[in-house]
């Protein structure tokens, strides 16, 4: 690429790991909860007004084009567990619980001027790599219960203003 680039990224990695265990004689009861909540803003942007080769075509080079890119990355393992062992009763129960909500843009300002010899591209690119494991037991000489119960949000619905537009040259 060459001419003006502007560029915007973020990653987020999280890793978590939640192990329960109880017993007893007569019952054996545990519990294990994870919560995770990540929110991640990233914003590649022309600002409002801006003017770029505005004197003159020639001043730019032949190959100068603008750039405007903004790219998010996030990853995540979760790995919830529990058991339960007890004599008459064995209860365990296992929550995952997550929400993810990462805004990605890449914007040029109202009001820009540009004026450039080669391509002017304008991208956002949002990559998620999720994976959960929720797991319980519950181990008993009359009752074992295990319960496990996983729910993720992932991102927002896209907000009215969006838009995908090609002019031609």
């Amino acid at each position: 690429a060459s001419g003006v680039i502007v560029q915007a990224t973020s990653s987020e990695a999280v890793r978590h790991f939640v192990i329960a265990a109880g017993g007893g004689a007569a019952a054996g009861i545990a519990g294990g909860v994870a919560v995770t909540l990540i929110d991640s803003d990233t914003d590649a942007s022309l600002g409002t007004g801006v003017w770029i080769n505005q004197r003159s075509r020639v001043d730019g080079s032949a190959n100068q084009g603008l750039t405007v890119r903004a790219g998010n990355r996030v990853d995540t393992l979760s790995v919830v567990g529990s058991l339960a062992i007890g004599g008459a009763a064995g209860l365990a129960g296992a929550v995952d619980v997550g929400r993810i909500s990462n805004d990605t843009t890449a914007v040029i300002g109202p009001g820009s001027v540009v004026d450039v010899n080669r391509d002017v591209l304008v991208g956002a690119h949002r990559l998620a790599r999720n994976r959960g494991f929720t797991i319980s037991a519950g181990i008993a000489g009359t009752v074992g219960v295990g319960a496990a119960v996983s729910v993720w949000s992932l991102g927002d619905r896209l907000p009215d203003t969006s838009s995908n537009v090609t002019t031609p040259d």
